[in-house]
């Protein structure tokens, strides 16, 4: 039976949504972050991701909302179906527009609906028929939900699951419950040989006389901003980022899409909003060589974990990028008690250096029968695939005795 007290609305603006519904921890789905995509047009009517916000209300009350993007392309998704788009292509049929729900340019596992409650069963499906709807409205093939933590089982049940590895580093001894004190209490549960290994890189970037500093956002000191403000107070750690720290990071980020031919996803203007709407959650590692910066890391910081989102250079230095991305990265997360740190998709060398390897999923709707059943065995192969890569991954870890994470 169908539910008459619940109905959906659709906004095209994150500021037409109820405050109400905001309340996940993790940086990427807080209110702020969306609001920056918005102000500085990386999400909008005329930009690559082009939103629609579906809202939920019960008796009149918002229960959950769920962004979908209207998307004629795939880039910043980090999940890919382009050669499901060729095959489209090579019968004849249109695989644009397609629809999309994620955070832009931002392949980090979490929640994808904010929500006021738990969905229950027709909860659920409600959304599951207004995305639906919105599809044949548009006239988009199919519906891609990526890097989704603990998506609602009724709304994706007659979806595809996709599986993709991830390394991430968690702040526990192997098999056990137990923090790392520090950096070398982490190396102690290496094999030798890889200890060696990552002592020797650090070395390296020493003896070229570089210095590293972290500067941790603006902070009032209290309440959510207490963990930076506290580790501001270490050796290394400095308090603000200012205009001069944002340029130099720019210039490395931009440098790094260049050199691949490409242009960058993000602007300066993204990264300045962040800094004015959630400077907390913001840290920006530098590096600097005879005096000169040179490099530069930025990572979001949250009790849910610390994730590095974004490097790049000017200056080719010898294992820094391992420096900056990895073992700084891991030192922040001891230092500031956190669970997990994620530096990025992909990538088997961090499983050499002590990253984990895990499970993202994601879900797809294809809503053409003649490709459905093709893609859908396409995607049990593939997971079987991954499961193996998986196990094969985990027997490889470096740890002396295997980490179960």
């Amino acid at each position: 039976m169908i539910d008459t007290t619940l109905s959906i609305q659709k906004f095209e603006q994150i500021v037409d949504l109820p405050e109400s519904l905001f309340h996940e921890r993790q940086s990427f789905m807080r209110r702020e972050f969306w609001l920056c995509l918005h102000q500085s047009g990386v999400i909008g009517p005329n930009a690559s991701f082009k939103p629609h916000y579906l809202v939920l209300y019960q008796s009149g009350e918002p229960i959950a909302a769920i962004p979908v993007f209207e998307r004629n392309d795939h880039y910043g998704e980090y999940v890919f179906d382009q050669l499901w788009a060729d095959t489209y292509l090579r019968y004849g049929a249109d695989y644009y527009p397609r629809l999309v729900t994620s955070i832009p340019y931002t392949p980090v596992k979490g929640a994808r609906i904010w929500q006021n409650q738990s969905l229950d069963d027709p909860q659920q499906l409600a959304i599951k028929a207004a995305i639906d709807n919105l599809a044949t409205e548009l006239g988009a093939s199919s519906f891609h939900g990526l890097f989704w933590k603990d998506a609602p089982e009724h709304l994706t049940q007659t979806m595809s699951q996709r599986d993709e590895c991830q390394f991430c580093w968690f702040n526990q001894l192997p098999d056990e419950r137990i923090a790392y004190r520090d950096f070398d209490h982490f190396l102690e549960q290496l094999t030798a040989k890889k200890r060696r290994s990552i002592r020797a890189e650090r070395r390296k970037v020493s003896a070229q006389e570089v210095s590293i500093v972290w500067k941790m956002g603006s902070l009032s000191g209290t309440g959510a901003d207490q963990l930076a403000y506290d580790l501001s107070q270490c050796d290394g750690y400095v308090l603000g980022i200012d205009e001069s720290d944002w340029g130099h990071f720019y210039d490395c980020y931009e440098r790094t899409y260049h050199e691949r031919g490409r242009a960058p996803y993000l602007p300066l203007a993204f990264f300045q909003a962040l800094y004015e709407q959630m400077p907390e959650s913001l840290a920006l590692c530098i590096a600097s060589h005879a005096g000169r910066p040179v490099a530069a890391a930025l990572y979001f910081i949250d009790e849910t974990g610390l994730y590095g989102r974004h490097w790049g250079a000017v200056e080719s230095i010898d294992c820094l990028h391992f420096e900056l991305c990895y073992y700084q990265g891991i030192e922040l997360a001891i230092k500031a008690g956190l669970p997990l740190f994620d530096p990025g998709t992909q990538g088997e060398h961090k499983l050499i250096r002590g990253f984990t390897p895990t499970l993202s999923h994601s879900y797809h709707a294809v809503y053409d029968a003649r490709f459905a059943a093709a893609i859908s065995e396409y995607c049990m192969r593939e997971r079987a695939q991954t499961l193996s890569y998986l196990e094969a991954a985990r027997a490889a870890l470096p740890f002396r005795q295997t980490n179960s994470s």
